[in-house]
């Protein structure tokens, strides 16, 4: 999906650099963050922890800018999406922009949890 913005980026930058205007290096923006993948995520957590990749987000805010236009049925298609995440949301979790990881804490055996509460008692 983003593959159409990294051509208007690389466009940009060529612009830029014909132009004259690309400064030598820009110090980076906003919070240092480390991406994963699922794939890389799946190897890391599996077997330690109970966990599920749903999707948050499948598409960038840029990308909603660029391609989703209210004259060319930009809502049609954000219900559309919608739609296909609400049915496919392993699919888009795993290939979207945004995932949702949901951590589960291990189930307890009510009858434990109260005889740890009696021998405190």
């Amino acid at each position: 999906m983003d593959a159409p913005l990294e051509l208007r980026r690389s466009l940009r930058r060529l612009y830029r650099r014909l132009r004259g205007d690309l400064r030598k290096s820009r110090p980076p923006k906003g919070t240092y963050v480390t991406k994963n993948t699922a794939a890389s995520l799946k190897q890391a957590l599996r077997g330690k922890m109970d966990f599920e990749i749903l999707v948050w987000r499948s598409v960038s805010v840029r990308w909603m800018r660029t391609f989703i236009r209210p004259r060319l049925g930009g809502k049609a298609i954000l219900r559309l999406l919608y739609q296909l995440e609400e049915h496919f949301p392993h699919f888009f979790g795993e290939s979207g922009h945004y995932p949702l990881v949901v951590i589960r804490k291990p189930r307890t055996n009510p009858s434990d949890v109260e005889g740890s509460l009696r021998s405190q008692v």
